[in-house]
């Protein structure tokens, strides 16, 4: 059974004036357990985290790396996020990072085969393959 999100742009609602954003702008976004996760973006560490049923925005724990042109999958209840670039002058991000929602935590994990960004990335067996 597949499952897949929709987002109504119909009457969207905007963040709340007080809540200051990261620029997401070449971020990826999961979902996992009914919450979307924006990650990195425009040189950034950060994670936003959109709630779809309640309709607000949060901020949730940086990154440990600045990640932008990142990709994003989610691997038993985790979100891994590969590869990106630090700043535009670079570097590639040879390495990737985990998100457990359950501890709150962003963990550096080992390194990638190459550094990678503007990648794409898939789950296959539960074995994560960027490229």
């Amino acid at each position: 059974m597949s499952s897949f999100l929709s987002l109504s742009l119909s009457s969207p609602s905007p963040p709340p004036p007080s809540l200051s954003l990261p620029d997401n702008k070449y971020a990826p976004a999961v979902s996992l357990n009914g919450l979307i996760f924006i990650l990195g973006g425009a040189y950034a560490r950060a994670t936003t985290i959109y709630d779809p049923d309640k309709g607000n925005i949060k901020a949730g724990p940086h990154m440990n790396h600045s990640r932008q042109f990142c990709s994003a999958v989610i691997v038993d209840g985790k979100i891994f996020a590969t590869g990106g670039i630090v700043s535009s002058e670079g570097p590639a991000l040879g390495n990737m990072e985990t998100f457990d929602p359950c501890a709150n935590t962003w963990t550096l994990l080992q390194s990638l085969p190459c550094p990678l960004f503007r990648h794409g990335c898939v789950v296959i067996k539960k074995y994560i393959q960027s490229g």
